[in-house]
């Protein structure tokens, strides 16, 4: 199992995580006051992303064995991961996943795999680091494997039992998007 306290222990791991993998671990120490869970959640800011997203590790115990939600700047929110471990190896195994939601036919399983294979090739050709940069992760962490990962996210997407409200009431959507990939190849 992955631990916090050994991703933080590595400045390398830190970097590699942060990019490619937009799972940025200095963002966790942002103002969190913003942030409400429905039902009521205690809740530790794990990292955060890019775009303004943060990814809370949320419920009792340990923040490495919670569950995790991935909360979007864009108001859509929803649990990502069984626990720390699963939230890494989803980064590694499918860094596009935020684009498989994206273009995921409001959560159609066959639609995320067709959105995945064209994601695949678009990221190898635009990152061309992505390859070495998950070898250096998988020599440094403990990281588990999905036997498929895009059913994974389906199925804890799925399995979301809480979400952000925000200050006014408004209630995060899900992180499946209504786009389908043929949308994309339509431009």
């Amino acid at each position: 199992m992955i631990r916090l306290a050994e991703l933080k222990a590595s400045a390398q791991v830190i970097d590699d995580l942060a990019w490619p993998f937009d799972f940025d671990l200095h963002r966790a120490d942002a103002d969190a006051s913003w942030i409400t869970l429905t039902p009521s959640e205690t809740f530790h800011v794990l990292a955060g992303d890019g775009t303004g997203g943060v990814f809370l590790a949320y419920g009792e115990g340990s923040p490495d064995h919670l569950p995790v939600l991935h909360a979007t700047s864009e108001g859509q929110a929803g649990k990502i991961a069984n626990n720390l471990g699963e939230a890494v190896a989803l980064h590694l195994q499918l860094p596009y996943w935020r684009d498989v939601l994206k273009f995921s036919g409001n959560g159609d399983l066959a639609q995320m795999r067709r959105a995945a294979t064209v994601l695949e090739a678009d990221y190898a050709e635009d990152m061309p680091e992505l390859p070495d940069v998950k070898a250096r992760l998988l020599r440094a962490l403990r990281v588990p494997v999905l036997d498929d990962p895009i059913a994974c996210l389906h199925q804890r997407i799925r399995e979301t039992d809480c979400t952000l409200v925000a200050s006014d009431g408004y209630v995060w959507e899900s992180l499946f998007n209504s786009f389908t990939i043929d949308q994309l190849r339509s431009r």
